[in-house]
């Protein structure tokens, strides 16, 4: 399989407006204002979407790659829009 990696895959938002951002072989996060804050590094190149958990893991970041499942602690919780079932 070849890895095309022209753009982001997966963006999610915690609850302080940070932008977490998958591209290929790590996670970007920038400030609200668009300023980078740093880089997480995922093994083998290959993130592919991101999401925050609930409830007890809202500060877990979920990271999904071609072969497996990656989780993250981070400092801030993520943004959850209310939803109805």
């Amino acid at each position: 399989m070849t890895l095309v990696n022209d753009g982001p895959d997966g963006i999610k938002v915690d609850v302080e407006g940070n932008i977490y951002i998958a591209l290929g072989g790590k996670i970007a996060v920038y400030s609200s204002k668009g300023e980078k804050l740093t880089e997480i590094d995922i093994p083998n190149n290959s993130a592919t979407n991101l999401c925050f958990g609930r409830g007890e893991w809202s500060k877990t970041l979920f990271i999904t790659t071609f072969k497996k499942l990656y989780t993250i602690e981070v400092k801030k919780e993520g943004l959850h829009l209310p939803f109805k079932y």
